[in-house]
């Protein structure tokens, strides 16, 4: 039992220190850097909005006749152009009064977004207000909805209204009435002491191409502006230190260049996410020299680490690459981060990110700020894409498929002519068996000859 209780204990202490050693920072000195010189590639598929802004517009009312002038009107007109209560403001007493008619400043600047007719108002009783507004110049009447009050002043709105309010023609010809309206038997009275035109504008503002930096504070914005693809090439390895090119172009033509230098081991300096060391595995940390920052909480170092390997298909062929997916949210609340990125593993270059950053409300103007973007490596140098393999294996095919037809060619002529050196070496055969039996005949002859000769010579004379 205590043997079997040793082995245990030495089985999760192997296990913790595995685990301890892997959640851990690239030990200095071991950060590979997998790009060269040359190194190309190329971002695009960009989806969403680098930055999104929503610029709030407040447009103020003013008395312009009286037309219906059955409420109480405290001070000068336009009684409802400020906050200044009890210097100027209106009042009705009674269910079913309507006063009226008013307008708002002009304005012609930027998208409309969401519009809001808005009263600062209250009630002492039970009394509301039903808000009329007309976009043709009083023509027809539209029942925007009825307000519900507190016993304290506070902005009211009946919703959303630009469905109808969706040009600048139709908020500048604007015109609203109000109408007092019994909740039940009326009593007490309602006032109001300001109203507006909220226009909600949503600004599309573009990040600088190094977005992959997660600064998430307010950077440098190009409006107007929708990314359209990004280059990165490698100028220059010296050690763990990389310098790149950066080009962004935009969907209106225009394009921003901008050398990005750091080192992939601290993550010093501004390449960012576009390069981390290669062949890193799962909970080794990723090298980020950043934090997270909001409107209402300090800098917030993040730590990142590989959650793990998969193959995935960037620039025309499958990969292995490594993924992180992160949820945070900084405390105390409103920024919120989800980032989810691939690096390739062999390499190190950035893949694939999306990432998106919720504030909440930053400054008097803006009423929030929802950064959010997506892309991905389309193109680059570094590896062939399936379609390059298919097309270098067909030229292959294609080699091979010729130097068979030559091979084929050399072995038919190779036995054409081997057939003809055996006809010549048959006809030698034969021409050598004549001539031998020629010169066998010719042998006895000789013989036969030198017989009689020797004959002739030999016999005896008469």
């Amino acid at each position: 039992m205590k043997s079997t209780t040793s082995r245990i204990k030495m089985v999760l202490l192997v296990t913790l220190t595995a685990l301890l050693v892997s959640m851990m920072p690239v030990p200095a000195g071991f950060a590979k850097v997998g790009v060269k010189e040359g190194d190309w590639v190329k971002y695009s598929a960009f989806t969403g909005l680098d930055h999104t802004v929503v610029v709030t517009e407040y447009l103020y009312a003013n008395y312009i006749s009286n037309a219906r002038n059955e409420w109480g009107k405290k001070g000068v007109p336009p009684y409802l152009d400020t906050i200044d209560y009890d210097k100027n403001y209106i009042n009705a007493t009674a269910d079913s009064q309507e006063i009226g008619d008013f307008e708002f400043q002009k304005s012609v600047d930027g998208t409309i977004g969401e519009v809001y007719i808005e009263l600062n108002c209250r009630q002492v009783g039970n009394g509301t207000i039903k808000v009329w507004y007309s976009i043709d110049g009083g023509s027809t009447w539209i029942d925007s909805g009825t307000l519900t009050l507190k016993s304290y002043w506070d902005w009211r709105n009946t919703g959303d209204q630009s469905a109808n309010i969706d040009t600048w023609d139709k908020v500048n010809s604007l015109l609203v009435y109000l109408e007092s309206v019994a909740n039940g038997t009326w009593g007490g009275l309602v006032e109001v002491d300001c109203m507006r035109l909220r226009i909600e504008k949503p600004v599309a503002l573009y990040a600088p191409p190094n977005l992959w930096n997660l600064t998430w504070g307010m950077p440098d914005y190009w409006p107007e502006n929708s990314t359209e693809w990004m280059d990165m090439t490698v100028q220059s390895v010296s050690g763990s230190n990389v310098t790149v090119n950066s080009i962004t172009h935009f969907e209106n033509g225009t394009e921003y260049t901008k050398t990005l230098s750091g080192d992939v081991e601290t993550a010093s300096g501004t390449v960012g996410f576009f390069l981390i060391p290669a062949d890193l595995v799962e909970h080794f940390e990723v090298p980020w020299d950043d934090g997270v920052t909001g409107p209402t909480c300090a800098l917030v170092p993040l730590r990142i680490f590989i959650n793990g390997t998969v193959s995935r298909g960037y620039a025309g062929a499958f990969r292995e690459v490594n993924y992180v997916k992160l949820n945070y949210t900084c405390q105390p609340a409103p920024t919120r981060v989800i980032l989810e990125a691939y690096w390739d593993k062999a390499t190190g270059v950035l893949c694939e990110i999306l990432v998106s950053v919720s504030h909440g409300p930053y400054k008097l103007t803006r009423g929030f700020i929802d950064a959010w973007t997506s892309f991905k490596m389309t193109e680059t140098n570094m590896w062939l894409s399936q379609s390059e393999l298919e097309s270098e294996l067909e030229g292959l095919r294609d080699d091979y498929e010729t130097l068979q037809g030559q091979l084929n060619t050399t072995k038919s002529d190779l036995e054409e002519a081997i057939a003809d050196l055996e006809a010549s070496i048959d006809d030698l055969e034969k021409t050598i068996s004549m001539w031998q039996m020629l010169t066998v005949v010719l042998l006895i002859i000789g013989l036969a000859v030198g017989f009689i000769i020797a004959w002739v010579v030999k016999k005896p004379k008469r």
